[in-house]
C-alpha cells in the first residue's frame, strides 16, 4: 500500500526549492495545500462512519481502511500558471494515486484512468509553456493515452514510493545531479483490458463472491511478452541521459552435482554516450516448453554497474541459480529442468535483450520431488497458449535457438549433473522443542487463537493501524498478551517493509 508514517518528509516542492528552482505558482500550492488536508479528514471519517454501519468495531474499521484507499483531491490549472508563463518555460504536472490494498483496480477515472480536469490541465499546460514533465507519484499503473497527444511532453519521471526524502531526489534526478537509472517492475499496457484476466474482476463481471484468477503463470510480462501483446512501456525499461552497450563475452557453471549449482554470465557494459551514469544488465532465458507450456521468457539474474564514465566500460559476472529454469510439473509434482535448449538473452529492458548463449539439457533433470498437499478443490480454468499464439511462440523460439547456435556460447548439461531432492512435509516439526510443546499444551483455545492472530484492541482510540500497540505505542501491530500470566511477554511487530511505522500522533485513555 505504501502508507508509511516518518517524521520529516521532503515534499515535491521543498526539494525543488532545496535545489534553487523558482516556483511561480506558490499560492496555489497552498491553496492546494489545505484542500488536500480537508480531503484527508472527510477520507478518514467516511471510513469510521462505513465501519459503523457494517457492524462496528476494530476488524471492520481495518477491513473499510484497506479497502478504502484515499483518493487525491483534483486540483484545477491555476490562472497564475497562464498568467506568469512568460516567468517560466517549464511546467512540472505532478499526477498523484493511493493505490490501496487487497483489492484490484478499477477502470474508472481517478482510478487508472485520469480525471477530465487531469486531462484538460495537461493540455492547457502544453498551450502555454515550452517544456511540460509528468512526474508520476502513483503506488500502480495508470492509463497513459494522454502522452500520445501532447507534443511537447519531454519526460515522465516516475516516483513509485519515493521514500522519506522524495522531493530533494526527485530534484536531483530533473537537475541532472543524479543519472537516474532505475528500471520497471511492471508492463505498463495500452489499455486497461489488455491486463490478463481484467474482465473477470469482481466489480467487472458482478460476481462479487468468487474471484477466479485464471493467468496461472502468465502474469505481468510474462503473459504481454508470451501472447505477443503491445505494451507501453515493457518490464525492465528504463531512460538515461546516457547511452549504454551490453555485450556477453561468456558463460560459465558453477558447483555441477551439489545442491546449489549456478550459471554465470559475464558481460561488458561501456557508456556510449556522453554523461555518467550507471546501467542495469539483465539476463531472461527462454526456456523449452514441454507439453504443460510455459512462459516465453522469464528474468533469471541482473547487476547494476558501478558509475561509468563517459567511454568507461566494466565487466560484470551475473550469477543466478540452475534452479531458476526450472518449471514444476503437476503430473510429476516435481521441479524439473526439461530436456531441450534454454536461450539466454542479455539486455537491458526485456524488449532490447538479445540471444547471447544457450544451456543445452540432454535429459530432463529433476531438482526437487515434493508432494501434493493443497491440492485444488475444485477446476480452475488456466490461461494456455493455444493456436495462433502458441505458433507464434514457436516460431520465435526457432530463430532464438538458431541464433543461439550461431554465437557459439553453450553450457551442454547430462544426468547427473542435479542432485535430486526428495521433499517430506512432515506433521511434527522435531525443531519444536519438547519445553514449547509443554507450554503451548497447557494454553486454552482461545488463547491459541489469540497467539495466532495477534493482539486486537477492544476500543478504537486512534487510526486502525497505530492503535494496535501498546507496548510501542503507535506500532502497526503486536503479539497478543492474553497468556503473560503463563509467563509469555508480548512483542511489537515491525509492519514488514514499512518498518516500524510508528504513528506520529497517538492518544491513550486510563
Amino acid at each position: 500500500s505504501g502508507d508509511v508514517n516518518s517524521r520529516p518528509t521532503v515534499s515535491i516542492r521543498e526539494g525543488l526549492l532545496n535545489a534553487g528552482f523558482r516556483i511561480t505558482t506558490s499560492d496555489w500550492l497552498d491553496r492546494y495545500q489545505k484542500k488536500y488536508g480537508d480531503a484527508r479528514i472527510a477520507w478518514r471519517d467516511g471510513i469510521f462512519e462505513k465501519a459503523q454501519k457494517d457492524g462496528g468495531g476494530d476488524y471492520a474499521v481495518a477491513m473499510t481502511y484497506f479497502a478504502t484507499p484515499f483518493h487525491v483531491p483534483e486540483g484545477d490549472l491555476p490562472d497564475t500558471a497562464v498568467d506568469e508563463k512568460k516567468e517560466a518555460d517549464v511546467a512540472l504536472y505532478v499526477l498523484a494515486r493511493t493505490a490501496g490494498e487487497g483489492a484490484d483496480r478499477f477502470n474508472k477515472e481517478g482510478d487508472y484512468q485520469l480525471t477530465e480536469t487531469e486531462k484538460n490541465s495537461l493540455k492547457q499546460l502544453s498551450k502555454h509553456y515550452q517544456h511540460v514533465v509528468l512526474i508520476l507519484n502513483t503506488g500502480g499503473l495508470v492509463d497513459l493515452h494522454i502522452a500520445d497527444e501532447i507534443e511537447n511532453l519531454d519526460a515522465i519521471l516516475y516516483i513509485h514510493q519515493p521514500g522519506m526524502e522524495a522531493g530533494n531526489a526527485v530534484a536531483d534526478v530533473l537537475t541532472g545531479k543524479v543519472n537516474p537509472s532505475g528500471k520497471l517492475t511492471d508492463s505498463w499496457a495500452m489499455n486497461y483490458e489488455d491486463y490478463p484476466n481484467a474482465e473477470n474482476f469482481s466489480h467487472n463481471n458482478n460476481d462479487v463472491d468468487h474471484e477466479v484468477y485464471a493467468e496461472d503463470l502468465y502474469v505481468g510480462y510474462r503473459y504481454f511478452d508470451t501472447y505477443g501483446v503491445p505494451v507501453r512501456y515493457g518490464f525492465g525499461f528504463g531512460l538515461s541521459y546516457t547511452g549504454f552497450e551490453v555485450r556477453t563475452l561468456g558463460l560459465k557453471h558453477y558447483h555441477l552435482g551439489t545442491e546449489d549449482p549456478e550459471i554465470g554470465v559475464t558481460v561488458r557494459v561501456r557508456n556510449t554516450g556522453g554523461v555518467s551514469g550507471r546501467e542495469v544488465a539483465q539476463v531472461y532465458a527462454s526456456c523449452p516448453q514441454g507439453e504443460e507450456g510455459g512462459e516465453l521468457r522469464r528474468l533469471v539474474g541482473y547487476a547494476k554497474t558501478r558509475l561509468l564514465a563517459p567511454g568507461d566500460e566494466q565487466e560484470i559476472e551475473i550469477r543466478f541459480p540452475l534452479y531458476a529454469l526450472a518449471s514444476f510439473s503437476e503430473e510429476k509434482s516435481s521441479y524439473i529442468l526439461k530436456a531441450g535448449e534454454y536461450v539466454l538473452q542479455i539486455g537491458n529492458a526485456l524488449e532490447r535483450a538479445e540471444t547471447a548463449g544457450e544451456i543445452r539439457v540432454t535429459d530432463e533433470l529433476c531438482f526437487y520431488e515434493v508432494e501434493h498437499i493443497c491440492q485444488p478443490q475444485q477446476e480452475i480454468p488456466r490461461f494456455t497458449p493455444e493456436g495462433e499464439v502458441k505458433k507464434k511462440l514457436e516460431e520465435r523460439r526457432d530463430v532464438w535457438i538458431r541464433e543461439a547456435m550461431e554465437c557459439g556460447i553453450e553450457i551442454i548439461l547430462h544426468d547427473g549433473d542435479i542432485r535430486a531432492h526428495k521433499v517430506a512435509y512432515e506433521t511434527d516439526d522435531p525443531g519444536f522443542s519438547e519445553e514449547a510443546r509443554a507450554f503451548v499444551d497447557k494454553l486454552s483455545q482461545e488463547q491459541l487463537i489469540k497467539l495466532a492472530t495477534g493482539f486486537v484492541p477492544e476500543k478504537r482510540e486512534a487510526s486502525c493501524l497505530g492503535d494496535t500497540g501498546n507496548i510501542v505505542p503507535g506500532a502497526a501491530a503486536q503479539t497478543s498478551s492474553c497468556a503473560k500470566e503463563e509467563g509469555l511477554s508480548e512483542i511489537a511487530l515491525a509492519d514488514g517493509p514499512a518498518g516500524l511505522r510508528l504513528c506520529r500522533k497517538y492518544g491513550a485513555q486510563n
